[in-house]
């Protein structure tokens, strides 16, 4: 989506002192929009956040690192601690903030100007959901080689991202162990 309003800007003036119209130009005011590195917690994280943090210097924007935590995975923390203390309050917005502290971690390692974003749900999902909230110039994510068969049976986020995006999306891959 093309933000922003056409102004019209010219050149310099003349030596009579009169604008000339055919020195004039279009320049379109855009507001500003971001670029998110999307991680999880693996080696590999730091080269994302550094590539994004590239892009975002390159294009003047800001940087949001963001990390989602698991649906499936919080909701069984959430379980398991209700089921251990029962009739104890359960807090549940406990993983949006261990999502945002892992975003901060890794980031703070790497670069020193971004957002920490922490979210909940399903990877794929959440980070085409956020790119759209935030109208992204840019979406960077990990990668790994895996075989067909892995990624049949597993699924893979960067692949969701990859396919389900409408912005352009950058796949840093990470380095063999």
């Amino acid at each position: 989506s093309a933000a922003g309003t056409i102004r019209t800007a010219r050149s310099p003036r003349p030596r009579n002192g009169e604008p000339s119209p055919r020195f004039m130009w279009w320049a379109l005011e855009r507001e500003s929009m971001v670029v998110i590195a999307a991680v999880e917690e693996d080696s590999g994280a730091h080269r994302i956040v550094e590539k994004a943090s590239e892009l975002a210097d390159a294009f003047d924007e800001e940087l949001h690192v963001v990390h989602v935590e698991d649906q499936y995975e919080s909701t069984e923390q959430i379980r398991r601690s209700s089921q251990a203390n029962p009739g104890a309050e359960i807090d549940t917005d406990n993983p949006k903030r261990i999502a945002t502290a892992t975003a901060e971690r890794i980031a703070s390692e790497a670069v020193e100007e971004f957002t920490a974003v922490g979210l909940v749900g399903y990877p794929g999902q959440e980070v085409l959901s956020y790119a759209d909230d935030v109208d992204a110039r840019y979406v960077v994510i990990g990668g790994r080689r895996r075989s067909p068969v892995g990624k049949a049976l597993f699924g893979s986020v960067a692949q969701e991202v990859i396919l389900g995006s409408d912005r352009p999306v950058i796949s840093v891959r990470n380095r063999p162990k």
